[in-house]
């Protein structure tokens, strides 16, 4: 059993992967959607959707898997508002 050190130093690793990934696909998205700059203090869910929206142009414009994309993206945002639910 791994000590919660080692735990702890391999949460902060993904997690600064993950915060690295989100980062630059919010940097592409902003790049390419110039109106993202303008947004500011509306509510999360509606930013979300956004977000997606913004997400399946972006595929469905660079010629990606845009069903498999956007499953996914879906998937995510719905644990992610669920947890929101739960912890806030």
């Amino acid at each position: 059993m791994p000590s919660s050190k080692i735990l702890e130093v391999l949460f902060n690793k993904q997690l600064c992967r993950g915060r690295s990934v989100i980062e630059n696909s919010f940097g592409i998205l902003k790049k390419t959607f110039k109106k993202l700059l303008l947004i500011r203090n509306l509510p999360i869910l509606f930013l979300l959707d956004v977000v997606v929206c913004c997400c399946i142009f972006y595929n469905t414009i660079f010629g990606k898997d845009f069903y498999i994309d956007t499953l996914l993206i879906q998937l995510k945002l719905e644990n992610f508002v669920s947890r929101l639910h739960v912890h806030g």
